[in-house]
């Protein structure tokens, strides 16, 4: 047979699949874990890890006030900030950490384009929380 002149590649048969494969499903992945150095990591290839992403994105944003702590402006779609980054082993999903018995933030919800302008760079935000704060009172 020809197509234009030129005859036509064969191409192998499709291997048909054995029932172990087709029976053979992978484990499940956990959501969330823990690494080495004790930092919290969800898994956001799956739904509960990208669910619970979404709503620790949620809890910090109405933590702040919906007001982003790099512009200290009004957030509409905050995103997931990492203080320390998330490269080398560095990243931490939790947003609260307890030190001395206190509850202290630990991460923070930024614009996309904020968080973009960042960086991977660690950032502490003491002096921005205390700006929110001011404007939250106002």
């Amino acid at each position: 047979m020809k197509r234009n002149g030129k005859p036509l590649k064969r191409t192998a048969l499709r291997k048909t699949r054995t029932k172990e494969r087709r029976v053979a499903k992978k484990a499940p992945q956990p959501f969330c874990w823990i690494n080495d150095q004790g930092f919290e990591v969800l898994n956001t290839d799956t739904l509960a890890g990208r669910t619970e992403y979404k709503a620790r994105v949620q809890q910090m944003a109405e933590r702040q006030g919906w007001i982003c702590p790099y512009c200290l402006k009004q957030m509409k779609t905050p995103t997931f900030d990492h203080e320390n980054g998330r490269g080398a082993g560095k990243q931490d999903d939790r947003i609260w950490i307890e030190v001395d018995g206190v509850l202290v933030p630990k991460n923070y919800a930024m614009h996309g384009t904020c968080n973009r302008m960042k960086g991977s760079v660690r950032m502490t935000l003491p002096h921005l929380e205390e700006e929110i704060r001011k404007l939250l009172e106002q």
